[in-house]
């Protein structure tokens, strides 16, 4: 059976518009300038879940009239971003950068938009100038190091994230990431230090029980990780990703009903979920049901190559061995 899922990082990034005063003007009231305000204020008051669309018409209205705005511009790259419009973003974030290079925000939504669009090593250029402009900014160094872990520099992400946590040590967030880089080093004790002060901070957060369950699975004390599933699953109950990991811990103490069972929640939840599907037929496979393994066999075929060859292989291990005598 494949190892469990690695854990994931970098949850609930937000990122952040630029902060501004409004510029002061001889021009009449009414005129263009304080049109571009009030249109930049209503994409502000509108910018909330349901209302991200409303919030990017009126920042885009903001940014014609007012075109050397630096303000409407990275106002409108957080509007277009948060609806998923990343190439939109990108060129309102350059056009924000153009207009104000020393802006550490602006820089630091430029990369956030690089590392969205799969991009990172131009990510990593402009968080490290956001984080050279302001350094005492949190924020700045936690993005970095996400944009450092998604290029597998894992040393380098925990360095970033550290410093992040150290300018903000009640950041669950940034806690939550820094104990990811610690897993991915192997460094479990202090993946699981940080961990726990994240789930201290906020109990609510489904994503760091899931997190801290991995790496006490990484220590192979099972029954911490399970009860951190169990906290994360009654959050989160949805959380697919939490089930297969409790599977996975079930398979291994040989509490099949129990590993069947979590399989069985994880796949309805998604169901092309390669990890879980080869799980429930080891699981078939470990209790004598050859052809139900044969059935998740079959199902993994276009899903993962891969796995569906090693299940394969254990499902017909017995004649493979025979054949090489």
């Amino acid at each position: 059976m494949s190892r469990a899922t690695p854990l994931a990082t970098a949850f609930l990034t937000v990122i952040l518009p630029l902060t501004s005063t409004p510029a002061q003007t001889n021009a009449p009231a009414g005129g263009p300038t304080l049109l571009a305000e009030d249109l930049h204020a209503k994409g502000e008051t509108v910018s909330a879940p349901g209302g991200f669309a409303a919030s990017a018409e009126s920042r885009a209205e903001a940014a014609r009239v007012t075109p050397n705005s630096p303000a409407a511009h990275n106002g409108l790259c957080v509007s277009r971003f948060r609806l998923g419009q990343f190439e939109r973003a990108l060129e309102s974030c350059r056009r924000a950068a153009e207009l104000r290079p020393e802006s550490p925000v602006v820089r630091v939504n430029l990369g956030r938009v690089l590392k969205e669009l799969g991009r990172a090593e131009e990510a990593v250029e402009e968080l490290l100038s956001a984080a050279r402009l302001k350094p005492d900014w949190a924020g700045a160094h936690e993005s970095l190091g996400e944009a450092y872990t998604d290029l597998g520099r894992y040393e380098e992400a925990a360095r970033s994230l550290a410093e992040a946590v150290r300018l903000k040590p009640d950041d669950p967030l940034a806690l939550n990431n820094l104990g990811g880089v610690y897993y991915k080093l192997g460094k479990l004790a202090e993946a699981a230090r940080v961990l726990e002060q994240a789930v201290i901070l906020r109990p609510d957060m489904p994503q760091a029980y899931g997190s801290l369950g991995v790496v006490y699975m990484g220590m192979k004390d099972y029954k911490r990780a399970l009860d951190c599933y169990r906290r994360a699953l009654e959050l989160k109950p949805d959380y697919a990703e939490v089930y297969y990991q409790a599977a996975y811990i079930h398979l291994t103490q040989q509490r099949y009903a129990e590993a069947r069972e979590a399989c069985l929640r994880a796949i309805a939840l998604r169901p092309n979920y390669a990890e879980a599907i080869e799980a429930l037929g080891v699981v078939y496979l470990a209790t004598g049901k050859k052809p139900e393994a044969m059935e998740q066999y079959k199902k993994l075929q276009p899903l993962n190559s891969a796995l569906a060859n090693s299940l394969f292989r254990m499902i017909h291990r017995d004649k493979i061995l025979e054949a090489r005598r």
